[in-house]
């Protein structure tokens, strides 16, 4: 369960650099599709205008929807936008392009002083076959 503090609440803490990989391959019937658009409607929601979000989606390959927004109402509405887009994809789960999507988002900030990275994995599937990861 994430719970972040939004609104007014942003005085003392650093600024989230929130990147949510989400999974929208097959394993991703209806239900779960909606209880995701819901998950991260809440997520959009309580983020602060000191907050910046990614949102990857992934099935086969990874997709980076958005770099990292700032949180102001107008990019609220335009990740409403994004999110009531998202489709089940095909039946490959590729999780791992996923998450090496995600970390290179991290990686390639220029403005990080003094802000809090994370990544969040939505996924209701298993990783379809083994990519190990490469080392650099």
């Amino acid at each position: 369960m994430l719970e972040l503090t939004g609104g007014d609440c942003t005085t003392g803490r650093p600024g989230l650099d929130l990147v949510a990989v989400v999974d929208i391959s097959g394993s991703m019937d209806r239900k779960k599709m909606e209880q995701l658009n819901n998950d991260m409607r809440f997520v959009v929601l309580k983020l602060s205008l000191i907050d910046r979000l990614s949102i990857i989606t992934f099935f086969g390959d990874a997709t980076n929807l958005c770099p990292l927004w700032q949180i102001t109402e107008a990019s609220q509405r335009e990740l409403q936008i994004l999110i009531d887009g998202f489709m089940s994809g095909s039946k490959g789960t590729n999780i791992m392009d996923g998450l090496r999507s995600g970390i290179k988002v991290i990686a390639d900030r220029k403005v990080c002083r003094g802000r809090v990275d994370s990544i969040m994995l939505m996924s209701a599937g298993h990783q379809s076959s083994f990519d190990p990861p490469q080392v650099t």
